[in-house]
């Protein structure tokens, strides 16, 4: 049998039983939320809810892909943020290191690395993230938790979950996150690359340094490293890159995978996840059936108020979607039951429907193509407001208008620059990564004080232009998002 690791339950222990608390998680894509229609990653984070009571605990789940502790912390939209939506009493979940690791030279502070080119006249690095294990990785770490505790809040610190780097019956050193096999380093302004450090050494873990953190400052630490390498081997490698693990990727789990870093075998609000696990018989099938108000997929497009799940090898995972359809508003209460053999299991569903008889459409519309900005176009009683963040607009003059293909004549288009403080452009810093925290377009509305406002609908189009080499003309692409 197949054990799983409860590993966030000694988070839940320090919880106490009352109402308003609230779980801030901080890390990176492996705890990240994902768009279920669009992809098959899931970060641990999604799943971090099911462990609580919902009237007693919430989780506001922030990790970012692509996050190290030092981007983190500084991106006016990531640490910040998070900040102003803590309260006293809350608590901060603590994940970090995928990576710190970096990406050019494994196991530096990329800002030492980037002054070390800058000295030797080498290309800027591409890549603005990495931290050091035993220096910026833990000063970051301190910083999270002295300002979550100057805020009332509880920092738990909890070690990255493993890579799937299998090496035998183990996990390699750094798919445990110790780059003492291939690490780089500055000593009296020499670079050292691809060095090494034996086995028995931890000076290049940043598990290790996490530790250390969480004993110097007396934070819970929670070892997500360790539990998810036995999780790894309990599957063994082929079971658990076809079973945990996005399709041909060692590093994101897939729904199974997130689930079961902290799984509890509670119901989603986004996937309803029906599991079980060395089960009798071994293969069977269960029958699933929706009370009226409700249907259920299994594929997220056919939607029925009955469905059968198969399954084989005394173990189940299905996703299964719900629809609901309510016609009169309040609290509503209905059931979903699976059903294998005599064994018969009840999945209460909750929602609250709320009418919109009586309300007033709204919308507002941005047009930037020109500078400054135009005024939005605002219908309804709501206002609008449009702003910039270490970005300037330019619009194009009449004679770059190139445009020719079908109904996109004389069309106008902005053209975007790097601005200190959104006026006078700047130069484009050197090796900048496509995402960058600090830079951003705001758009706001605000409503009535009396007024409550439901979103359903945010699109926008985007447009890019390049001039072909053996054209005369401009090509335009364009994307729309809904």
């Amino acid at each position: 049998m197949k054990r799983i690791f409860l590993s966030l339950l000694a988070a839940a222990l320090l919880l106490p039983g009352h109402s308003a608390i609230k779980v801030h998680t901080i890390g990176d894509s492996t705890m990240a939320e994902y768009d279920e229609s669009t992809t098959d990653k899931r970060g641990w984070g999604m799943y971090l809810g099911s462990f609580f009571d919902p009237a007693y605990v919430t989780v506001n789940n922030r990790g970012k892909s692509g996050a190290d502790t030092r981007g983190f912390y500084n991106g006016a939209a990531y640490w910040a943020s998070v900040k102003s939506q803590m309260s006293a009493g809350d608590y901060l979940i603590i994940q970090f290191a995928h990576n710190d690791e970096g990406t050019v030279t494994y196991g530096m502070d990329n800002l030492e690395y980037a002054a070390y080119c800058a000295e030797h006249s080498l290309p800027a690095p591409s890549d603005a993230r990495g931290t050091n294990p035993q220096t910026t990785y833990r000063d970051y770490l301190r910083l999270f938790i002295d300002e979550a505790r100057a805020l009332g809040v509880t920092p738990i610190l909890a070690g990255p979950i493993c890579r799937a780097y299998f090496q035998g019956n183990d996990i390699k050193r750094n798919g445990k996150h110790d780059l003492g096999d291939k690490f780089s380093k500055l000593e009296n302004g020499v670079l050292y690359e691809n060095q090494s450090l034996p086995a028995g050494d931890s000076t290049m873990s940043y598990v290790k340094a996490m530790k250390v953190v969480a004993e110097e400052k007396n934070v819970p630490f929670i070892d997500l490293t360790a539990a998810t390498r036995d999780l790894y081997l309990e599957y063994g490698e082929s079971q658990c890159m076809s079973l945990l693990f996005c399709t041909g990727d060692k590093t994101h789990t897939n729904a199974m995978g997130g689930n079961l870093v902290t799984y509890t075998g509670v119901a989603q609000n986004k996937e309803f996840l029906l599991t079980g696990y060395d089960l009798e018989p071994e293969a069977g099938t269960v029958n699933l059936s929706a009370s009226a108000n409700l249907q259920i997929s299994l594929d997220k497009e056919n939607y029925a108020s009955t469905a059968q799940v198969a399954y084989a090898g005394g173990s189940l995972f299905q996703k299964v979607y719900v629809r609901a359809n309510y016609t009169t508003d309040g609290e509503q209460h209905d059931t979903i039951y699976a059903v294998s053999g005599e064994h018969v299991m009840a999945v209460p569903v909750s929602a609250t429907a709320i009418s919109l008889d009586g309300g007033a459409a709204v919308s507002a519309t941005w047009a930037i193509n020109a500078k400054p900005v135009p005024a939005p176009v605002v219908e309804g009683p709501i206002s609008a407001a449009f702003s910039m963040s270490h970005m300037a607009c330019i619009d194009y003059s009449a004679s770059k208008n190139y445009f020719v293909d079908g109904d996109e004549t004389n069309i106008v288009l902005a053209r975007f620059h790097n601005s200190a403080d959104g006026s006078a452009r700047t130069p484009w810093p050197a090796g900048e990564i496509d995402e960058n925290a600090d830079r951003y377009l705001d758009f706001a509305i605000t409503a009535p004080a009396t007024m409550d406002v439901r979103i359903t609908r945010i699109a926008m189009e985007i447009a890019a232009d390049g001039t072909a080499m053996l054209s005369p003309m401009s090509r335009r692409s364009r994307r729309n998002a809904t």
